[in-house]
């Protein structure tokens, strides 16, 4: 008998656990709706974080509803998508647009445009975490691969000088995931930094002179962050689920003098590389607010001037980039005179041809991940 009772208490409990997740289903499910019928909404999330009757612990509370109950996908938490998990734990969102060629059209503008004004013209192809498709969960579609070996083979056929990252990874002896984060869809900077390498590589091929020492890793202090970046898929799927990852940042040893310009916030500092690039204010906790992938500029600007006050004579640089370039943009800025940074996402108020013909760098360079590839606003200037 007391066996029996033991069974019966077990069964008690796991059916209470079973109706505490459907009520808890309930409640957001009804949110969704009143969301739907009234319309309410915002520019990055949906109601079950920002509507007002509950705030970023409806997203946490959600994804560990989700988690408890074995889902392999997040369903519903965001605005802009599910977030699947892959067989090694880490989170990703799904790519489901297979299209890129508004990337083409607008990698193939801007190299001519670079001809015109007599400019080089790299292409850097950053990589998704997503490796292969043996990671993904069973049912979930993503192309992000795909898409990474189309654009690859494009860029091949079109005689462009391009860099591929995912190549440079492997060729490592490092675990490939140990260059991600596990609940953000950015790079962590020690595969920005391989990046940055490559593009001094190129520097160095077409005559130019860098200073070897600031590409010794030793030559940078790595101040390590433990669990204050709570990333993209985190922000839509809550910590819970998509976990929390460490931050390092790399700062460098020497001195430093640099200004940085952003136009669209009015802002003009001068200082050294930490004064005018770092954020600290991004790194003391994890939040759904702020981010610590942008413990390096901030946030994403239409434009952002960086000048190397200690390299005048070093080459000048116009990146146009998704925000996969903000680490790899920082670390480049040593060994240029001027860095411009172009987002085309969130051009408003200036023309970016008109910008670079004035501008008349000696490179410029396209860096984007997978996730833009078939955006025409992100790929095209204009």
């Amino acid at each position: 008998m007391e066996k029996t009772k033991v069974q019966d208490s077990n069964t008690t409990s796991y059916k209470g656990l079973v109706y505490f997740f459907i009520v808890v289903i309930c409640i957001f499910t009804c949110i969704n709706i009143y969301e739907y019928i009234t319309g309410v909404d915002s520019q990055d999330t949906k109601g079950l974080n920002k509507m007002g009757l509950v705030e970023d612990q409806a997203v946490t509370v959600w994804g560990g509803v989700q988690k408890c109950l074995g889902k392999k996908q997040a369903y519903g938490s965001t605005t802009y998508g599910d977030v699947a998990k892959m067989s090694n734990g880490y989170s990703f969102m799904p790519e489901i647009d297979a299209d890129i060629s508004p990337m083409i059209n607008g990698m193939t503008e801007a190299k001519s445009l670079a001809d015109e004004i007599g400019a080089e013209f790299v292409y850097v192809q950053c990589p998704s975490k997503q490796l292969d498709k043996r990671f993904f969960p069973e049912g979930v579609m993503d192309y992000s691969v795909d898409k990474y070996d189309a654009m690859i083979s494009a860029l091949e056929a079109s005689g462009v000088y391009y860099i591929d990252m995912k190549k440079v990874l492997e060729s490592t002896d490092d675990d490939w995931f140990d260059y991600f984060y596990e609940s953000d869809h950015h790079w962590r900077n020690s595969g920005a930094f391989k990046a940055y390498l490559e593009i001094c590589n190129k520097f160095e091929a077409d005559g130019i002179s860098i200073n070897e020492s600031y590409l010794d890793i030793e030559s940078y202090e790595i101040k390590e962050y433990t669990d204050v970046f709570l990333g993209s898929h985190g922000r839509m799927a809550g910590p819970i689920y998509a976990g929390l990852d460490d931050y390092e940042l790399y700062l460098p040893k020497w001195d430093t003098s640099y200004s940085i310009n952003v136009p669209s916030i009015d802002l003009y500092e001068e200082g050294d590389f930490e004064q005018c690039l770092v954020h600290y204010e991004n790194l003391e906790e994890y939040s759904y607010d702020y981010y610590a992938y942008y413990a390096y500029l901030k946030e994403d600007y239409e434009l952002i001037e960086i000048e190397n006050k200690n390299l005048p004579d070093g080459p000048s640089v116009v990146v146009v980039r998704d925000s996969s370039a903000v680490p790899v943009s920082c670390f480049l800025s040593s060994q240029c005179s001027e860095l411009d940074i172009l987002d085309l996402r969130y051009l408003e108020d200036m023309n970016a041809i008109d910008y670079v013909r004035e501008k008349n760098p000696d490179y410029i360079i396209y860096m984007f991940g997978t996730g833009y590839l078939g955006d025409y606003e992100a790929a095209t200037l204009r």
